[in-house]
């Protein structure tokens, strides 16, 4: 992932969701302005930690400039503090959180390319400690924890889109093989249905993305075909709703900024099967860590777009939230907070 950007956003927002379920039509909140991080970063990581606070992960600043650094944002009162480095500078990875406030980085990219490694960290000591390595480096890759308390890593880049998959263990820092997808793919998004499969939608080879999706079977470790979209996508973003169908938003066609997409689609689990979901405001990509569900039930959709929206399941309708973001944001995060607030951090603006 090496985003050519103009310039790096250092401001984050707040948006507060609705204390109780409301019509369609009603704002989920509005957009306000708080505390700068100590570092303007994109394609970071953000993991709420037990006890409210926030740690953003690494990212980049302009092509090749990789950040080892990390912060803290607490809500109580608003403000960031520094965090533990990691050993390796690393951008477009995965963080994952575990039990105990433990949260595992995994690869991303670096300044010398995709990396492998896995680092781990420890809140009783407030650092972060070596944890293995994948047996592929891999950038752009997805990574779910599953029920078994495993991490399933699937795809990515590394001179060219991957097909491969491996199970990583925490508790001994190691991955074994798993079958391969049946299509290579980078820039997809994995989601943990109800029943402890992994859905892979989209993605591919850079700029030539795929109609179709997967389903990862823990119980026999294999990939299965489930079902094509009507249009290709890269860069899009997934989430599981209440009902167990998973929501896809956006994404990019094919040729990046030329086939930005408005569109919604929901995927059934149980027919195997992607329906029309409605059509957003805006069109976005690379929003992917940017969309979270609110206390409501509406899903809130920061990426890709100076106006924020929220998306309704039972009408399958979104709604512009009050005020904007100062920039698109590409490549930015959006968290929910203990209070009912979701903290949208970082990101980039421009081409």
């Amino acid at each position: 992932m090496t985003p050519r950007a103009t310039w790096f956003l250092t401001c984050l927002v707040l948006i507060r969701g609705a204390e109780n379920p409301s019509p369609p039509t009603a704002s989920p909140g509005s957009v306000i302005v708080t505390a700068p991080m100590q570092a303007s970063r994109a394609a970071h990581s953000a993991t709420l930690l037990p006890g409210g606070l926030v740690l953003v992960v690494g990212g980049m600043e302009h092509d090749g400039r990789y950040f080892a650094s990390t912060e803290f944002f607490s809500s109580t009162p608003d403000r960031w503090s520094a965090g533990p480095d990691l050993a390796t500078a690393r951008a477009g990875h995965q963080a994952i959180p575990l039990a105990g406030g433990r949260v595992l980085i995994l690869g991303g990219d670096g300044s010398s390319g995709p990396l492998a490694s896995a680092e781990m960290y420890d809140p009783a000591a407030n650092r972060f400690v070596a944890a293995g390595a994948m047996l592929e480096a891999r950038d752009d890759f997805t990574a779910t924890l599953l029920p078994s308390g495993k991490v399933l890593i699937v795809g990515g880049e590394n001179r060219g889109a991957l097909a491969s998959a491996e199970l990583y263990d925490p508790v001994v820092g190691r991955s074994r093989r798993t079958g391969s997808m049946h299509a290579a793919r980078g820039q997809h998004t994995a989601t943990l249905l109800a029943d402890g499969r992994v859905l892979i939608v989209g993605g591919g080879e850079y700029q030539r993305p795929l109609a179709s999706a997967e389903t990862f079977d823990p119980a026999t470790d294999q990939f299965e075909a489930a079902g094509d979209m009507a249009f290709p996508r890269y860069k899009h973003a997934a989430v599981r709703l209440a009902d167990g169908t998973v929501l896809i938003l956006g994404g990019s066609s094919g040729g990046d900024w030329r086939g930005i997409l408005t569109d919604a689609v929901r995927y059934d689990p149980m027919r195997k099967a992607f329906s029309p979901a409605g059509q957003m405001d805006f069109p976005r990509f690379k929003l992917g860590s940017a969309v979270v569900t609110l206390s409501d039930g509406r899903i809130l959709v920061a990426g890709g777009a100076m106006q924020v929206e929220a998306y309704d399941p039972p009408s399958s309708s979104f709604h512009r939230v009050a005020g904007q973001l100062d920039g698109a944001r590409f490549f930015s995060t959006a968290t929910a907070l203990p209070d009912r607030r979701a903290l949208i951090v970082g990101g980039y603006d421009g081409q």
